[in-house]
C-alpha cells in the first residue's frame, strides 16, 4: 500500500468539510492499493487499526469524566498520525455502535512546525470539538498529556479557558472543582488554598482567573508526572 500522497488527499478532504470521518477516509485508503493481508486487517479491525499499524503514531491527550458518586466514568482520547509532510490530529473510534463517534481526522499541520505546529492544531481543535454534543459541554475532570515534547500545557489551558468562559462549560467547571477540592479543610480555604465560597454571583474577573487556574492544576496532567504547567 503507498500512502506516500495520501495526506494530500486528506488535506483537501479538510479544506473542503473541516473535518475528514472514517467514510471519507477509506475511499482514500482503497486508492493507495492495499495488499490482501491490508484488506484483511481492514474488514477484521476497521481502518483505525490498519492506519496506526502503517503511519507514525503518537497518542496526545486522554480525556476522562468522573461521573461523581457513581460508579462509571467516561473518557476519551486523541492522537497524531505523520503521514508525508504532516502530521494528522485525530479523535479515535470510540467503538461504533451506539458509541459517540467514528474516527474523525480534525486538523492537519506541517511536520517541520514540530511542537509549535502541534500545540496550535490541538488548541484550535479543542474549543470546536468540546462545543460539539462532546461529554454534554462538560470539560474533563482529568486531562492527560501523553506527549508534551509535542504539545505544551499551555496550548490546552487555552483552549480550556477560551471554553470556560461559556456559562454552560463555567457551570459545571464549577461543579466539578467543588467535588476535586471536597476534601480541603476550612483551616486550609483560611490560608488561601481556595476562596471560602464558589458562588458565581460573587465573581469578579479576577476570581474567576484564580477558580480557573486551580480547576486546571487539578484535572491537567503531564506524561512525566507533572502538573498544571
Amino acid at each position: 500500500m503507498d500512502l506516500t500522497k495520501l495526506d494530500r488527499k486528506i488535506l483537501a478532504v479538510l479544506e473542503q468539510n473541516g473535518q475528514a470521518d472514517a467514510e471519507a477516509i477509506l475511499p482514500l485508503v482503497m486508492d493507495s492499493g492495499p495488499d490482501e493481508e491490508e484488506r484483511e486487517t481492514l474488514e477484521s479491525d476497521g481502518l483505525e487499526s490498519l492506519l496506526t499499524e502503517k503511519l507514525p503514531t503518537r497518542w496526545l491527550l486522554s480525556f476522562d469524566w468522573e461521573s461523581w458518586g457513581a460508579p462509571n466514568t467516561s473518557s476519551d482520547s486523541m492522537f497524531i498520525l505523520t503521514v508525508g509532510t504532516h502530521h494528522l490530529l485525530c479523535l479515535p473510534d470510540d467503538g461504533g455502535g451506539d458509541g459517540r463517534h467514528p474516527l474523525f481526522i480534525l486538523d492537519a499541520t506541517e511536520v517541520e512546525g514540530g511542537q509549535v505546529g502541534v500545540s496550535g492544531m490541538v488548541q484550535r481543535a479543542l474549543p470546536a470539538l468540546f462545543q460539539m454534543d462532546f461529554q454534554a459541554r462538560r470539560l474533563p475532570t482529568a486531562t492527560g498529556n501523553m506527549a508534551p515534547d509535542l504539545l505544551t500545557g499551555e496550548s490546552v489551558k487555552e483552549a480550556y479557558r477560551s471554553l470556560a468562559k461559556r456559562a454552560d462549560f463555567w457551570d459545571s467547571l464549577l461543579g466539578d472543582l467543588a467535588e476535586l477540592t471536597s476534601h480541603i479543610t476550612p483551616v486550609q480555604r483560611l490560608a488561601g488554598v481556595l476562596p471560602q465560597w464558589i458562588d458565581d454571583s460573587n465573581l469578579d474577573a479576577q476570581a474567576r482567573n484564580q477558580l480557573f487556574e486551580q480547576w486546571f492544576q487539578l484535572t491537567y496532567s503531564e506524561a512525566d508526572g507533572e502538573r498544571g504547567r
